[in-house]
């Protein structure tokens, strides 16, 4: 049977970090690797808004420093440039919401990074800060640390492959992630459900093109894989719902097969009464 994460939000690293109650963003329970110089963070520091390949492996010395560290924007600006009056905005950070953390179940042998070993833990873009914050990002990366070596790889993609997605859901189908959803920058939503799939073989992403009865533009939502092998999305009825009023709240079920949506009823089954769908 396939395996699934279903997670609207990164329970791992962000759930760690511990930072002051003052205006001092900096965290404090890790360090810097102290080999990133000055030089390093101004030539890495800021994040590419396009890249040329699916994927693109974009891992440098600062962004794996940021990741360990689990250090933010403002304090890894401080840290490499104290008495600078000026700095780059935005800088490339892991301190994100919305982000996935989704765990490989089974070894996976890839054609970019080798084999990704049980544990392997794959993170997928969410935003740091809000827009108001000059530091304000969405990220359209892919993060794959193995615990127990530490080795780290960051993988970036063409925006019309995958956008800055945030708030989504990410569901492992055996050698794939379906990631649902996303808030993404305000402009760019549209109407139907995002949904991207990330092969772990290639390391590519696809965007996909769905049919059915499509639950519009959902973010912040849950997802879990049936007995079926599709996928079950819950829809709260929250504010940024009524807000775009592209979305609509209830049960959904998304076919892996075919691509397609269809409504569940309140019992779980679907609206046509052509059979149940497991949760």
């Amino acid at each position: 049977m396939p395996s699934s994460t279903p997670s609207a939000s990164d329970d791992g690293y962000d759930s760690e970090i511990s930072s002051t109650t003052s205006s001092d963003h900096l965290i404090t329970d890790l360090d810097f690797d102290p080999s990133i110089t000055s030089t390093t963070f101004l030539t890495h520091c800021k994040p590419l808004l396009t890249v040329p390949q699916n994927p693109t492996e974009v891992t440098n010395p600062f962004y794996t420093s940021m990741i360990h560290s689990r250090r933010n924007a403002w304090s890894a600006a401080n840290h490499f440039l104290p008495n600078s009056e000026t700095r780059p905005y935005p800088i490339w950070c892991f301190d994100r919401l919305g982000k996935t953390k989704t765990k490989i179940t089974t070894p996976i042998e890839t054609s970019r990074v080798g084999i990704l070993p049980v544990g392997t833990e794959i993170r997928i873009g969410g935003e740091h800060e809000d827009f108001y914050d000059p530091d304000f990002f969405i990220y359209n990366d892919v993060t794959i640390v193995i615990p127990e070596t530490k080795e780290t790889h960051v993988f970036q993609y063409p925006r019309d492959v995958f956008p800055p997605t945030d708030f989504h859901t990410a569901t492992l189908v055996d050698d794939q992630i379906y990631v649902i959803g996303n808030v993404g920058y305000m402009g760019e939503r549209g109407t139907k459900a995002q949904v991207c799939v990330l092969d772990l073989k290639t390391l590519a992403m696809a965007m996909v093109e769905t049919d059915g009865d499509d639950p519009g533009w959902i973010s912040r939502h849950d997802a879990s894989l049936n007995e079926g092998g599709n996928i079950v999305v819950a829809i709260e009825k929250d504010a940024f719902c009524v807000k775009d009023g592209g979305c609509q709240p209830g049960k959904w079920v998304f076919s892996v097969a075919d691509a397609r949506w269809m409504k569940l009823d309140t019992q779980g089954e679907e609206q046509n009464g052509e059979g149940s769908v497991g949760r």
